[in-house]
């Protein structure tokens, strides 16, 4: 062997498949982190999408109650003979003030009819498939990347390789059996997907050719034909690790410039203002309290039968609402920096609807 291994020929080879190791690996790692990005991109928009459709219209309804709520005790303690003429007035002017938020209470019944319609989306990812495995519904399947058919047949070569290795018939023992179902799942789920990689990487770990054919290499010409074969096999794998990457980055552009894209770049550039969406979801919380506590005041007015307008601003003052009257979130209403397109953009992406418009902004 001693012999075999300092032939020139034998180096050259080894240097060649040596680089090609290197390649292979560096477009490997490549692949990898743009998958991981891509799983990264679809969680944060299905995230977004979730909450937009769920928890935002949730606590908008709460809000909306709470408002109706007040301006139906407020309303109560206007026409009531038990308070005072000026008692009455001012139960009046808040009702009145609370009862213009008609723009408010039009967009939530917006946002609600959208949310029916894009239900759909989320309704696949909440019903558990025969397997007791929750579905979920492909949303991103339009900025997929179509295979080429050279490309598909390919993959399909490697996938009967492992499919004709680990089908369930094969195995000998039930353990066996359930470690071949196992498989079988990441086999046909890279597939359906064209993951190359996934793929390749279930035959690496679970079948090495090149050992196999190694082991019969014991003359030069054997060593040659097991490098050939490995070069050959490497530069086959590289071509295809190669596209899967092209098409990975092009899925990764297609969702970066669709609506949904853009709606996620709008979230990310509100975080740093403080305006995202989960910022606006603690807005919202603190929006409640306030409605809450300013609601139990005017229930204690109307049980004491006494209107007593020092402590109902006190309460406003003390809970933040004299700097901060109560109206939409910022990442909705006037105190945003986006403009009125891209925040009818953002409503129509995050509820799934073609209705939804921002309300106008007041002038200041």
């Amino acid at each position: 062997m001693s012999e075999i291994t300092r032939s020139p020929l034998i180096v050259q080879k080894e240097q060649e498949l040596k680089q090609l190791k290197q390649q292979h690996k560096k477009v490997s790692d490549q692949l990898q982190k743009q998958k991981q990005k891509l799983e990264n991109v679809k969680t944060e928009i299905v995230e977004l999408q979730r909450k937009g459709s769920e928890v935002v219209v949730s606590k908008m309804e709460a809000m909306q109650q709470l408002i109706h709520d007040l301006v139906a005790i407020a309303q109560e303690i206007s026409k009531s003979k038990r308070f005072t003429k000026h008692e009455r007035k001012e139960a009046r002017e808040f009702a009145k003030e609370f009862g213009q938020m008609d723009d408010y209470e039009e967009h939530l019944d917006q946002i609600k009819q959208a949310r029916e319609e894009a239900f759909e989306y989320f309704k696949a990812e909440r019903e558990q498939n025969e397997n007791g495995e929750y579905a979920k519904f492909n949303f991103f399947e339009e900025f997929a990347v179509k295979l080429p058919e050279e490309e598909q047949r390919n993959i399909r070569k490697i996938f009967l390789r492992l499919a004709t290795k680990f089908h369930p018939d094969k195995a000998n023992t039930p353990r066996e059996t359930e470690h071949f179902n196992s498989i079988m799942q990441r086999i046909n789920q890279a597939y359906e997907q064209g993951d190359i990689a996934t793929l390749l990487d279930i035959e690496k770990q679970y079948v090495d050719y090149s050992s196999e054919q190694f082991k019969e290499a014991t003359e030069l010409e054997g060593l040659l034909q097991w490098i050939d074969k490995e070069i050959k096999r490497l530069d086959n794998e590289l071509t295809l690790l190669t596209l899967q990457l092209e098409r990975t980055k092009l899925e990764l552009k297609n969702i970066d410039q669709s609506d949904v894209g853009k709606m996620r770049k709008q979230n990310q550039n509100a975080a740093k203002r403080g305006e995202d969406m989960d910022t606006m979801l603690v807005e919202m919380d603190i929006s409640l309290t306030q409605l809450m506590g300013l609601r139990d005041i005017l229930k204690e007015f109307l049980t004491q039968e006494i209107w007593d307008n020092q402590k109902l601003e006190k309460y406003m003052h003390s809970s933040g609402m004299m700097k901060n009257q109560l109206q939409q979130p910022s990442f909705f209403g006037d105190d945003t920096d986006l403009s009125p397109e891209e925040l009818a953009l953002l409503m129509d992406m995050l509820f799934g609807g073609e209705e939804i418009r921002p309300r106008k902004r007041r002038k200041r």
